[in-house]
């Protein structure tokens, strides 16, 4: 009798290791980005595991060309400071300093909407909704997902703050 006890106890235990080391490979394969903003989206927009799971070849195509496209924007941005900082800095050189910065944070912003479109088509209306109201909000206002302390660079946002901006009269008072 003991030893039916026993064999009933280890085929439970066992099976919660396995269901356990189960769910834990699933979770990381799913979740496997270093990019917070990806899963800040994800977690926003309430996607489900089904989403999540028909999403994830996707994510991980954009999560492994983000650091590139931040990288360059950050090289971009503290060239453009370096040469505003210095006063012997050629107005041509700033310049073309600043078109580099503008042309980084323009392939930012492509990468972030080409990953927008193909997500947006898994979504329900009621998610597309709240994708449109976060990129019109700007994807800054999720957190501190866009990649540095402070924000900034993510892509996303692009056509967000508009809440905060002041709009010109476009009539007689």
């Amino acid at each position: 009798m003991i030893a039916k006890w026993f064999t009933f106890i280890l085929m439970l235990v066992l099976l919660a290791v396995g269901s356990y080391g189960a769910a834990r490979f699933v979770s990381s394969r799913s979740n496997s980005t270093d990019e917070p903003g990806i899963m800040a989206v994800q977690d926003y927009l309430n996607l489900t595991a089904e989403q999540r799971r028909v999403v994830a070849d996707l994510t991980q195509e954009f999560a492994a060309s983000r650091p590139v496209l931040r990288q360059q924007v950050w090289q971009a941005r503290d060239r453009f400071v370096a040469l505003m900082r210095d006063p012997r800095a050629d107005k041509n050189d700033v310049l073309l300093a600043l078109h580099e910065l503008s042309r980084a944070r323009e392939e930012m912003a492509k990468n972030t909407v080409e990953y927008l479109l193909a997500l947006r088509d898994c979504l329900t209306p009621a998610q597309q909704d709240k994708l449109t109201a976060l990129v019109e909000r700007g994807m800054c206002s999720l957190d501190e997902a866009c990649g540095r302390p402070g924000g900034g660079a993510c892509g996303l946002g692009i056509l967000g703050g508009w809440g905060n901006r002041i709009r010109l009269r476009t009539t007689a008072p």
